[in-house]
């Protein structure tokens, strides 16, 4: 038998789940596999479960006895995650479990996001349906595709369920309920891109890594970089100082993740790359220095990367 790696953690309940859970691949727009590992939970418990066309599941239990006349309670979470990896590690998120582990305190994930955002939220609903506690009616949402679209709550099928009172399992801090939200925007740009060679041109490329990124959410007010800033801004101070050319940008992962890694490649012409190196070698030096007590880790590179 697999030896449990939160069994030790209260409320046990919650954590067992929790483990169970993370052992479940489940990015965003991929949450088949999660969907059916919840409907056999329930089967398992004899709970009743529901899902819609969109793919929201909604479990439900009956009111312990002497509490049929309170409302219907409403615990609600999203079954998928973040999906994001350190650059060394091999993880097929539409296929593999997370590899979990508590250091210092903290339950932590090898090598990737944890996923307690939202699957802390799905053990404690989960927990609530079938622990000994007295209870009214409880229906537990589950909703898909949270992190990128919220397409679950926009395509939900009218009266999926039926209490008036709904308590969101998506927040951050234990003992604390919050009345209210933050929202995010998509922009889609499509801009008229010309491709021309440039034979008296070199190439230079600078590359940024080792950012503590974060959530663009819970992490957004804390002092930390975005890596696509940056970069731009290296390449932005080299520009007031002789003619640049961007070739190409490459940064981030995910829309609501905070940009950890980021690389670009630009021209500057052939008899200027020397200055340019040591321009963004001086400007490099003043970024790191700055941010060295939020950002202790970060490595810029600057490199020549063509000769032609």
């Amino acid at each position: 038998m697999e030896k449990r790696v939160l069994n030790e953690l209260e409320p046990k309940i919650v954590w067992n789940i929790f483990e169970d859970i993370t052992k479940v691949p489940r990015p965003s727009k991929k949450e088949e596999k999660i969907r059916k590992w919840i409907k056999n939970w329930a089967k398992k418990y004899n709970i009743s479960v529901k899902e819609d066309g969109i793919g929201n599941i909604l479990l439900k239990k009956e009111a312990t006895e002497g509490c049929e006349d309170y409302p219907t309670l409403v615990l609600q979470a999203h079954m998928d995650m973040v999906c994001q990896k350190t650059p060394e590690t091999e993880i097929d998120f539409k296929n593999d479990p997370l590899k979990i582990k508590i250091v210092d305190d903290y339950v932590t994930a090898e090598g990737t996001t944890l996923g307690a955002d939202n699957g802390i939220g799905m053990a404690y609903g989960m927990a609530a349906l079938i622990s000994d506690i007295k209870h009214g009616p409880i229906e537990v949402v589950f909703t898909v595709d949270e992190e990128t679209g919220l397409t679950g709550v926009f395509n939900m099928e009218k009266g999926f369920f039926s209490g008036k009172y709904l308590l969101n399992l998506d927040s951050e801090t234990l003992g604390e309920i919050t009345i209210g939200s933050a929202g995010g925007g998509d922009t889609h740009y499509i801009l008229p891109v010309d491709h021309e060679e440039k034979k008296n041109w070199r190439g230079i490329r600078v590359s940024i890594k080792g950012l503590k990124g974060g959530h663009s959410g819970i992490d957004i007010h804390l002092p930390r970089l975005n890596a696509i800033k940056v970069v731009i801004e290296g390449v932005l101070y080299l520009k007031n100082k002789m003619d640049t050319l961007i070739s190409s940008i490459n940064g981030g992962s995910v829309h609501n993740a905070i940009p950890r890694e980021c690389v670009c490649d630009f021209l500057v012409l052939k008899e200027k790359i020397d200055e340019a190196v040591k321009i963004l070698e001086d400007w490099k030096m003043r970024i790191i220095e700055k941010n060295k007590k939020n950002e202790p880790e970060m490595k810029i590179v600057i490199s020549e990367i063509s000769k032609t």
